[in-house]
């Protein structure tokens, strides 16, 4: 047993070694990087109480562990990579107990009890190094599907003991907890206690009659956790998952058989991975003949060996019940698919594959050779080298990015990666990568507007924005396409109805002083000064003593020669960011302006000490000296403007 476990975590280190440089990815910065409640560990409430519309909601188990990393390091990324790594290890090692458990059983030929171990084992290394696992263990937030993976296949395996020792209730125990915190940690758990049943029906009992009868409590405790994910779901419910999304479950199911085709040719070569598969889209059951064909009947061939193989049709039962969840008639608006969904149910076909290959071997006689173990190393091998170069693309969010452009096209993953490209400066690949995203996927064309605005093109950019709002009306980036365009209309010169987008987003976000600020500076330009003065006046309410803020009001104080109340505004904005040149100037000019020479010097000094090579400060010094020594001399009013 020692020896499976070193192979185990040996091989999985190796295979992944290259996975703890990677950074935190996409919806990482809601799990981990913006998510205050891993924070703290205490009170235990916070950590278990994860943030809604985030990808831990209602999996408070995750957010507890993730908690637990970010009091051990911080955002060190290496340290929550280091667990997910952990955890797939230790799901490696649960799926070896269990087949091991499960070939040693009375009902299981002989052939398969003598080799339980060997063939334990090849089916863990073969599902643990699969690259169709990557993204579980690379990417930080899918620890979602690891950990509810391990609380799967541990609340079989205590089933599993508890039946070769049903006198002892510690690993009932064990299994009804295991299940309770799966519950914890992922929707799909929900299929756990069916898949105990049908494991005892097939494996243990001769019907469900007597597995019920046998095993009542075992089977009441478990189906007593499915409340502990009703509560869950209900105190924080997904808007992006259920019959009110706006994906019918028929288009949902009908992308689905496509996609578990997919999913099943990966199983056998894996490569070509992606990471986001993007959003449903409209078909016909003429576009999925083919891979639905496919799917039905190997549900048709399952559904034929539950009743004339019920072991192989467990495997079966197993790889379609663990999909289910994700992958059937429920539409998830927000992801169509994704490779992690083949977590628990690449582990069936993992242990089919292996059984198959031996039971070929036995029929040529090379069972007893050492054939099994050299395919095996092989095997291993080859997939273990397939997720040391799935892992590497996992080193930047631009090279995962690309990745899944190169490979699987769509809006949302072109958005991405023109996001990263305009990080790098490169903007003309950027701008070609929104201009296909457009096709596909509108919120591409906030991004699309934003490049526009940053490119000097303000007609695109508006024209952009404007498109983006009447195609998502109800998004939370509305917004900020209001601000967008009012700033390019104001650059353009087009005031009023930059003043208009302003009024709308006043409106939208009453408490931020953003809009108040835009709406002053539209009206200063068009010397409308009073509801200029009376915009930022408003704005500055919300944010008392914001040196920006009072550098305009000061402006457009200045501008309707409201003098005195000017070098007020000016002064604060100085009292607030004393080595700011520009404000230093403002407030001495208009201190100047007031004939308060005397008041004047001391922050036209601060400019000169702040930039001593400026002439135009050195010459502006020395007016406002002689004009404060004249006036400190007779009390009269100079004359003298400064330049």
């Amino acid at each position: 047993m020692r020896y499976h476990t070193a192979v185990l975590a040996i091989a999985g280190v190796l295979a992944y070694a290259g996975s703890f440089a990677g950074p935190f990815l996409f919806d990482d910065q809601n799990t981990v990087v913006k998510n205050a409640t891993i924070r703290t560990l205490t009170p235990i409430s916070v950590p278990l109480s994860p943030p809604r519309e985030t990808p831990v909601a209602g999996r408070p188990a995750v957010n507890l562990t993730l908690a637990a990393n970010y009091a051990a390091g911080g955002l060190d990324v290496t340290g929550y990579h280091a667990v997910n790594l952990a955890v797939h290890l230790l799901v490696g090692l649960a799926l070896f107990g269990v087949v091991r458990r499960t070939l040693r059983l009375p009902s299981m030929p002989d052939d398969m009890s003598r080799h339980s171990d060997g063939v334990a084992l090849a089916a863990a290394l073969v599902w643990e190094l699969h690259p169709l696992n990557t993204e579980v263990v690379n990417y930080v937030s899918q620890r979602t599907e690891s950990l509810m993976a391990l609380c799967c296949l541990l609340t079989l395996y205590a089933a599993i003991r508890a039946a070769a020792h049903p006198e002892r209730w510690g690993w009932r125990a064990a299994s009804i907890g295991a299940c309770a915190i799966g519950m914890a940690s992922k929707e799909s758990m929900v299929t756990a206690p069916v898949l105990v049943l049908l494991y005892d029906r097939v494996f243990l009992f001769p019907s469900f009659k007597t597995a019920l009868r046998e095993r009542a409590a075992l089977y009441a405790g478990l189906a007593a956790t499915w409340a502990v994910l009703a509560a869950l779901l209900l105190g924080g419910p997904r808007s992006s998952v259920g019959l009110s999304t706006g994906v019918t479950p028929w288009t949902y199911l009908l992308n689905q058989l496509s996609l578990i085709a997919r999913y099943l040719g990966l199983t056998i070569w894996p490569r070509a991975l992606v990471l986001d598969y993007g959003l449903p889209r409209t078909l016909g059951v003429g576009d999925v003949l083919l891979p639905g064909a496919l799917v039905v009947g190997l549900g048709l061939l399952t559904l034929f060996a539950l009743w004339r193989r019920p072991m192989l049709g467990f495997l079966g039962a197993w790889f379609f019940v663990t999909l289910a969840p994700a992958s059937s008639v429920v539409p998830i608006a927000t992801e169509v698919g994704a490779e992690r969904r083949m977590y628990l149910p690449l582990m069936a076909l993992a242990v089919l594959a292996v059984v198959a290959v031996r039971w070929l071997l036995v029929r040529r006689g090379w069972a007893a050779s050492r054939v099994p173990l050299a395919i095996t190393a092989v095997v291993c091998l080859l997939l273990a080298a397939g997720t040391v170069l799935r892992t590497r693309e996992y080193r930047s969010v631009r090279s995962i990015a690309q990745a899944n452009v190169d490979r699987y096209p769509h809006g949302r993953a072109r958005l991405s990666l023109a996001y990263e490209l305009v990080a790098a400066n490169e903007h003309s690949a950027a701008l070609a990568q929104l201009e296909a995203a457009i096709k596909d996927y509108p919120p591409a064309y906030l991004g699309l507007a934003t490049e526009m605005a940053t490119s000097g093109r303000m007609d695109d950019a508006v024209k952009h924005a404007q498109e983006f709002i009447r195609l998502m009306p109800s998004n939370a980036e509305v917004p900020t396409a209001r601000d967008l365009m009012g700033r390019a209309l104001a650059l353009q010169g087009k005031y009023e109805p930059a003043a208009e987008q302003f009024n709308l987003l006043a409106y939208a976000r009453p408490n931020d002083p953003g809009p108040l600020i835009s709406m002053g500076d539209v009206r200063l330009r068009q010397r409308r000064l009073p509801e200029s003065i009376a915009s930022y006046v408003a704005a500055l309410k919300m944010r008392p003593g914001d040196p920006d803020i009072l550098g305009q009001l000061g402006l457009a104080l200045a501008a309707a020669n409201r003098m005195s109340e000017a070098s007020q505004a000016f002064g604060g904005a100085v009292a607030a960011r004393p080595d700011d040149i520009r404000l230093l100037n403002l407030w001495g000019r208009t201190l100047g302006a007031e004939a308060r020479y005397l008041d004047a010097v001391v922050p036209m000094r601060r400019v000169v000490e702040l930039a001593p090579t400026d002439t135009q400060a050195r010459d502006n010094l020395r007016i406002i000296e002689k004009l404060a020594a004249q006036q400190a001399a007779s009390g009269a009013r100079a004359t003298v403007a400064l330049p």
